[in-house]
């Protein structure tokens, strides 16, 4: 029965040709044996590394050979040793299995799309920054892309107050249409229908109107809720976007330095 592979009976030892085997009490690693390793990650979110790599085996115990790139690295764990299934690149960059950047996502990017949408709708900001809903031309969608200084876009998601509000505006809108309408409408009509429909069409708009209002105090608390500004909270999202950055430069950099791992040898 193969003994369990800790790092006080495990060593690496350099024969011919550089050629470094993992062994455990003397003998050589066996595959049964770096099975028995718990899998675990290595490298952390944050870019830093959860333990000390020894170095990548050429094996793949899970028979992963075909799928995408990747090594299977024995890493130390305090008094432990584990493997790590890690690929040739973070997974956030574009590869095999990702065609563009992973896109951002955080709060900071959140509330200032949510900020934005009020800026718009009491008239501080010219236009609106949500998006038309693709299935209807009236009302507006709650997710949005921001393009950064960075190589990753800001996946932005507006909550359900600020969307109700924007489309209360969009109604507000069409009623004033509605209305606007009338005046080029039938203009041979009787005139006490005429009246009535334009009655009818005032009070539509009014009711548009106090709508938005509703919608707006309700977002407008919302906000304020978090006690910043809307120039504090682009500020955020333009930090949280350069702490995203640099931390994935630090991703970066533990896989760049991951790829100059010696390769350990293991017995069949």
């Amino acid at each position: 029965m193969p003994k369990q592979l800790t790092t006080q009976n495990a060593t690496i030892t350099t024969v011919a040709v550089e050629v470094r085997a993992l062994t455990i009490s003397g003998k050589q690693v066996t595959q049964s044996v770096f099975r028995q390793l718990e899998e675990a990650r290595l490298v952390a979110h944050e870019g830093t590394l959860n333990g000390v790599p020894w170095g990548y085996v050429n094996y793949h115990p899970d028979k992963c050979a075909d799928g995408y790139p990747h090594r299977h690295i024995v890493w130390q764990h305090g008094q432990e040793l584990r493997r790590a299934n890690v690929g040739p690149h973070p997974d956030f960059d574009p590869g095999i299995t990702r065609r563009r950047p992973l896109a951002f996502e955080a709060l900071a990017v959140n509330r200032f799309l949510t900020s934005s949408t009020l800026e718009w709708l009491t008239g501080r900001r010219p236009d609106c920054p949500l998006q038309k809903d693709p299935h209807s031309s009236n009302k507006y969608n709650e997710e949005i892309t921001y393009a950064t200084p960075h190589k990753f876009p800001a996946w932005g998601y507006a909550p359900g107050v600020a969307v109700d509000a924007a489309n209360a505006h969009s109604a507000l809108t069409r009623a004033a249409e509605w209305l606007e309408a009338l005046k080029s409408y039938m203009p041979n009509a009787d005139p006490e229908w005429r009246r009535r429909e334009q009655q009818r069409r005032e009070e539509r708009l009014d009711e548009a109107q106090a709508a938005l209002d509703a919608a707006c105090a309700e977002l407008a608390a919302e906000v304020a809720t978090w006690g910043r500004t809307h120039d504090e909270a682009f500020a955020d999202f333009k930090a949280a976007c350069n702490q995203e950055a640099a931390r994935r430069q630090r991703v970066r950099d533990v896989y760049a330095t991951l790829a100059q791992l010696p390769q350990l040898f293991i017995a069949v």
